[in-house]
């Protein structure tokens, strides 16, 4: 008799263990609106670039009356407000499902500075503080093993808008790539692919990458990277590196 209320007292406390892990549903219906004090971006002179204020838990209705303190810094680009919900091709009996409603403004920088945006959502007026600061190189240093005898590349990357690097005839036999970043940023993810072949990625966003193995780079192969960075603030940057080693075909007219 003890051994069979043994055995029902540890199922008991089984099932209340589960149950305990179950998210709620009501938390996501009665999530609080969360809008940021702050959000921060840069410039870049000759580019483009721009910030967004995202809202999570948007109340229904309509983003109104956004009002910019100083528009020499940003402008209104868009505002608008996007909803999901879970769909289920059978719901399963009890569950009420989950969602959630959000809310962006997308903002054009057009110098560095500091403007208060002020917003209405859910008949409550909100402010955030939009930071742009001068677009500064994110990378000292890139190497990749193979291109350009092991050089510096870091300041052939055109940054215009999304960083860009373009490279011919990359060979070795175990390639390794090398970061070094400008104080306060890291390489978050590299993403590694040959055309038609193999592809592997890596992320740390923690502690950051300083560098990843690329292996065999071959001859008559085309490659690419996807390298991710950001700063303390949350600010993104990225760089798409193209390895072409696919000797262009001339055309013969």
């Amino acid at each position: 008799m003890k051994r069979i209320i043994k055995r029902y007292l540890c199922l008991m406390m089984a099932a209340l263990f589960i149950i305990s892990l179950c998210p709620s549903n009501k938390a996501y219906a009665s999530g609080k609106m969360v809008c940021p004090k702050h959000v921060y971006g840069c410039y870049k002179p000759g580019g483009y670039s721009s910030v967004t204020i995202y809202i999570d838990n948007a109340p229904k209705g309509k983003i109104s009356s956004v009002k910019v303190s100083n528009k020499k810094v940003v402008e209104l680009s868009s505002a608008y407000i996007s909803e999901y919900k879970s769909t289920y091709t059978k719901k399963p009996k009890g569950y009420k499902g989950y969602g959630n409603r959000s809310a962006s403004i997308y903002l054009r920088v057009k110098k560095a500075g500091t403007t208060k945006v002020t917003y209405k959502i859910g008949g409550v007026t909100k402010t955030t503080t939009v930071h742009i600061s001068k677009f500064t190189k994110p990378l000292t240093s890139l190497t990749i093993t193979g291109a350009e005898g092991g050089a510096n590349l870091a300041n052939k990357i055109n940054w215009n808008y999304s960083g860009n690097l373009e490279l011919k005839n990359a060979i070795s036999s175990n390639s390794v790539i090398k970061f070094k970043c400008k104080k306060g940023w890291k390489v978050t993810s590299v993403s590694f692919d040959c055309e038609g072949g193999m592809r592997k990625s890596y992320s740390n966003s923690k502690k950051g990458i300083k560098s990843y193995k690329l292996g065999k780079l071959e001859e008559g192969k085309n490659y690419s990277l996807n390298i991710s960075l950001s700063d303390k603030h949350g600010v993104y940057e990225s760089v798409y590196v193209r390895i072409q080693n696919v000797k262009d075909t001339p055309v013969v007219y």
